[in-house]
């Protein structure tokens, strides 16, 4: 049975890269995702990072779930090794040209990789460089109701990727294996190491961009981690600029406003608002008396007025864009038949996906 169904697919030349830590619902939501594609993948890799032994008994399950349709290849960790160790496994054991990338708990349209591997092809005979591709991206709540619906950049320079992670979610990034093998990820990131990858690539790749939004990523702002994930988030920007920013003379107005954003999601705010004075002050002014005065001026008015919150901010940003888009009727019935897929894969209705 699982030849036949194999043998009417069209596939491609892609090894999908899938780390998992104990999610199992979430896991064969985005399986479904894979299987669904329009062009398959030559193979999938799940990374288990030694889950508990009652979701492995359910992981186990769903892999088996997908036997027939998805040419699954399972590894399971002797340890909890973290999620980019799973990653540089996969990239490892992987035998496809390209790999694709997929966090268990984000989902695919089912038209990205065929999308992607067309627009690859075609830049591949203008330039032998290896290749990065990235799609845009919706941002979806645990609800599945759109956030954002954020078009790919088109643009990607090392200078571009130092000052800002454009890229965004791994989730919607096709890479190719050569290349990937050479840079991997660095395992002592908690969290950035998906900018830290990008920066890295910039060296050595062509960008292949998608601006059409191909995968789903589901945000986790509300999550009960937040906490959590605050601090990790820190700690990954710190290792940003120790490692990228302070050795390019990166711009300090940058790390100033990601260190605030950081300190704030952590209620850290006496500390946020010294970070929040010092981002204003590089951002507005170019010479150094300025910058000391404004930042000691804004100081002093933080101490006393907390600042307001960047992430708050950034949301309505993302509320006020996606109403504004909206306004267009061709746009809003892509939208609208995108976030049915969001559905179907939520109330686990497989077969309209």
């Amino acid at each position: 049975m699982r030849h036949r169904e194999l043998a009417f697919k069209m596939f491609c030349d892609i090894s999908v890269i899938i780390p998992n830590f104990n999610r199992t619902d979430l896991l064969e939501r985005c399986l479904w995702s894979v299987a669904g594609q329009t062009m398959q993948p030559r193979e999938v890799l799940l990374i288990d990072d030694r889950s508990t032994d009652e979701n492995r008994k359910e992981i186990n399950r769903i892999i088996a779930q997908f036997a027939s349709s998805l040419n699954i290849r399972a590894f399971e960790n002797e340890t909890n090794r973290g999620a980019n160790f799973c990653r540089n496994l996969g990239i490892s054991e992987a035998v496809g040209e390209y790999l694709a990338f997929l966090d268990s708990d984000d989902v695919w349209h089912p038209k990205k990789l065929e999308k992607q591997l067309a627009a690859i092809t075609v830049a591949e005979r203008r330039d032998e460089k290896p290749v990065l591709s990235a799609t845009g991206r919706y941002r979806v709540n645990g609800s599945g109701e759109i956030i954002a619906r954020q078009i790919g950049k088109t643009e990607f320079t090392r200078d571009t990727i130092l000052r800002s992670n454009i890229i965004g979610t791994l989730s919607s990034v096709v890479v190719q294996a050569k290349v990937a093998r050479t840079v991997a990820f660095d395992e002592s990131f908690r969290a950035s190491q998906d900018w830290d990858f990008y920066i890295r690539l910039s060296e050595y790749v062509q960008y292949v961009a998608i601006p059409e939004p191909l995968c789903f990523y589901f945000d986790h702002e509300s999550d009960q981690r937040i906490t959590l994930n605050g601090r990790r988030r820190l700690d990954g920007h710190m290792q940003i600029y120790r490692k990228h920013h302070r050795q390019q003379g990166v711009e300090k107005a940058i790390i100033y406003n990601l260190l605030a954003d950081d300190l704030q999601r952590i209620n850290r705010h006496k500390i946020a608002a010294v970070y929040y004075a010092k981002w204003l002050a590089h951002a507005r002014f170019k010479s150094v008396t300025a910058r000391s005065a404004a930042s000691c001026v804004l100081g002093r008015v933080f101490s006393l007025l907390t600042p307001s919150s960047i992430t708050e901010r950034r949301y309505k940003k993302y509320e006020s864009t996606l109403r504004k888009s909206l306004r267009s009727e061709e746009l809003s019935a892509e939208v609208a038949k995108d976030l049915k897929l969001i559905k179907s894969l939520l109330s686990r209705n497989w077969k309209t996906f």
